[in-house]
């Protein structure tokens, strides 16, 4: 698989010496590279389903077997007849709604975005300081007002999905499963660990959340 991507890169500096450089883009073979690897790139579909172009995707699954014909790489749904709203204008039509709260009880569920709310009182146990940042791609975490991303979640229509920055994902993900938590399975390059939480997991699993949510934030402390 090749994939090119064009960068600008903007070099600042005093007034009389900013400017733009373009750089030209170059085919990467993926299959060859030590960093930018199919697992890295499936990561960044994952993240930002939007990339491909096909409009507004969720991400239903990662690496899913199938009997008889090895593994799904990703598995998409979309919409395939939407309402068409006749005499906007391009201005109108180009209007992107702001990361906030209502913006997530849309895309997700009010439900799934209150299980978001209680993961926050969970890991507000250890640190009062934490909060949640609304972006457009993920609902993420601040400390002391500055970005702290040591988890990651996305408020679906009947579920919440946590994305855990964690070394040793593979006992983590062992104990997720054994708690009930569908674990989303892919290549060991994944820097987070990727599972399901449901309405009734917080309170019957908030030991276990706990103790994943202050791995993770010890680790990234360092």
């Amino acid at each position: 698989m090749a994939v090119s991507a064009a960068f600008l890169l903007v070099i600042v500096g005093d007034p009389p010496m900013s400017k733009l450089q373009y750089v030209k883009p170059e085919p990467i073979l993926l299959k060859e590279h030590p960093e930018f690897t199919e697992a890295w790139l499936q990561d960044r579909i994952v993240d930002d389903p939007s990339i491909l172009g096909l409009g507004d995707l969720d991400v239903l699954d990662v690496e899913r077997r199938h009997p008889k014909a090895g593994r799904l790489d990703l598995l998409h749904f979309t919409k395939v007849l939407d309402e068409v709203v006749l005499g906007q204008d391009e201005e109108d039509s180009a209007y992107t709604p702001p990361a906030d709260r209502a913006y997530w009880e849309k895309k997700g569920s009010k439900e799934s975005v209150g299980i978001v709310d209680e993961c926050l009182g969970i890991l507000k146990a250890n640190n009062p300081k934490l909060e949640l940042k609304y972006n457009r791609y993920y609902i993420g975490l601040t400390e002391d007002g500055r970005p702290n991303n040591f988890v990651v979640f996305r408020a679906k229509k009947q579920f919440a999905r946590a994305e855990v920055l964690l070394g040793d994902q593979a006992s983590w993900g062992q104990r997720l499963e054994a708690a009930g938590l569908a674990v989303l399975t892919g290549e060991k390059e994944r820097a987070r660990i990727h599972f399901r939480i449901s309405r009734d997991d917080p309170a019957k699993n908030r030991e276990l959340l706990h103790e994943i949510f202050e791995a993770a934030y010890q680790e990234q402390q360092g």
